[in-house]
């Protein structure tokens, strides 16, 4: 139900083969939001961590996943950027690293067409489940839409896409977090295009990671 095309865009799930553009738009985003010296995903962990539901290797289809992504591609000429490829258009702030220990039969993005679409942004995600309403829902890890696709409803669609998957699903929910200061975006999310609530005056993120994380696994119960 979350893919779909139409005379503009198609929207379909990423497989092992977009690894690479996954990665890559992580990193973009990251530097967008001021932090691409926290981003510590490699190739290899991606492919490890997230499931590809429509992969043609039966093996890596069926391997599980913490979360998936769906991808949008324009279909429309007129709506492509101006380079021949933004996959491969990478500065030198952005270009990804291959691992000297990477798995070569892990995923090889030359190996499938689909590796080579224009891939004009993602929408990276995972079921969460709320106790109130008794159902699972989705939460939104990362939505991202290329500065030169911006403008073209590419980031609606991809929310509807992920609001499509909810109702057929039957699921009570779809979150996501936004920068306080990202105020583009949270006028469009609240705006009546999305129509989402913002629970910032009621609910704040809490979040406890690295050493933290650690220091609290390895506490002594009281």
């Amino acid at each position: 139900m979350a893919e779909i095309e139409t005379a503009s865009y198609r929207i379909r799930y990423a497989t092992e083969h977009d690894v690479p553009v996954i990665l890559q738009q992580i990193k973009e985003l990251a530097s967008y939001e001021r932090a691409l010296h926290e981003v510590l995903a490699t190739p290899e962990k991606l492919f490890d961590t997230l499931s590809f539901p429509t992969s043609s290797d039966e093996k890596v289809r069926n391997k599980p996943g913490f979360a998936k992504a769906l991808l949008i591609i324009p279909t429309n000429s007129s709506l492509s950027s101006s380079t021949s490829n933004p996959a491969q258009q990478v500065s030198a702030e952005l270009e990804l690293e291959t691992s000297t220990n990477a798995d070569p039969t892990s995923f090889n993005p030359s190996s499938s067409d689909s590796s080579k679409d224009e891939v004009a942004g993602f929408a990276l995600f995972f079921n969460n489940y709320s106790t109130w309403l008794a159902q699972p829902g989705i939460y939104l890890e990362d939505l991202f839409v290329r500065p030169a696709y911006r403008g073209k409803g590419f980031g609606k669609a991809l929310l509807q896409a992920l609001a499509r998957e909810c109702v057929k699903e039957n699921y009570g929910r779809l979150e996501w977090w936004v920068l306080k200061w990202n105020k583009p975006s949270i006028a469009f999310y609240v705006s009546e295009t999305i129509g989402a609530s913002d629970l910032g005056e009621e609910w704040s993120p809490m979040r406890v990671t690295g050493e933290a994380l650690v220091k609290l696994a390895e506490s002594r119960a009281q």
